[in-house]
């Protein structure tokens, strides 16, 4: 069920997830090239980058995302 429950998701529904999670998004023009969103955790120190031109994420890419984030697979899935 973990890697299925990761299917589909949009890239404003990921940026919104780790938003919520404790995330900060860092200015486009310092990190970020195109479409890709940076986000940052200060706490954690962990960095991802979602390209914001995705429909959805694969549950490979989201496999990929969650690792980068740190956040617990657990809180994806809720």
């Amino acid at each position: 069920m973990g890697k299925l429950a990761l299917k589909n998701w949009s890239s404003r529904e990921i940026v919104k997830f780790l938003k919520k999670n404790g995330f900060l998004e860092i200015k486009k023009r310092k990190r970020s090239t195109g479409d890709h969103c940076c986000l940052f955790d200060e706490k954690t120190k962990a960095y991802t980058e979602i390209d914001m031109g995705h429909r959805s994420f694969s549950a490979r890419e989201m496999l990929a995302i969650s690792k980068q984030s740190g956040v617990k697979r657990e809180e994806w899935v809720k």
